[in-house]
């Protein structure tokens, strides 16, 4: 990601770092934003470290981004096709709002996080949706092996989906939880 916005911002000042070791200057910034990662981090130690390089009054901002899987349809593509009980839905759902948990710790430097939701829908193409699965973290972790069949089993329901317009584009449902707090 870094490699990305050294090549699209030439101007940014692109470094190595990682939420809980931050190449900066304590107060340095007025907002600390992470994309679709917070789950990667240990909270134990971001969070400090965090506002250790934030200014009072700055923002930690987390956000979630990608297709709605609560629309039936658009969590059958995610599951290859495969249709889920009840059950399944439910703990699917419980592991996606778990990983959008924010544990700022008993004696939290933030104050109480503002939460908001955005959606539109985005036309995707079959291979842009393919693309996009390999970017979860539930298919990174997959062996190489799982991971085909697992992108090979949304391949194949897609041929069977009749959302795909003539053109072979999709509209899809796309969402945003967006998270944000601010250092006392």
């Amino acid at each position: 990601m870094r490699a990305v916005l050294a090549d699209r911002v030439p101007r940014a000042e692109v470094v190595a770092g990682r939420a809980e070791e931050i190449p900066a200057d304590d107060g340095s910034f007025d907002a600390v934003m992470v994309a679709s990662a917070w789950h990667w981090v240990d909270e134990e130690r971001a969070v400090p470290e965090v506002a250790r390089v934030l200014r009072p009054g700055g923002w930690l901002s987390l956000l979630w981004s990608g297709p709605d899987r609560t629309i039936d349809w658009v969590r059958a593509i995610f599951a290859g096709g495969r249709t889920l009980s009840a059950e399944r839905i439910e703990a699917w759902d419980a592991r996606r709002r778990e990983r959008h948990t924010v544990n700022l710790g008993p004696e939290s430097p933030f104050t109480e996080p503002e939460r908001r939701r955005f959606s539109w829908a985005m036309p995707m193409t079959r291979a842009e949706i393919l693309g996009l699965v390999g970017t979860y973290s539930v298919a990174i972790t997959m062996s190489a092996a799982a991971r085909q069949e697992h992108v090979a089993s949304i391949s194949r329901h897609l041929d069977t989906h009749t959302a795909l317009a003539s053109d072979g584009t999709l509209e899809m449902p796309m969402r945003c939880l967006c998270w944000r707090a601010a250092l006392r």
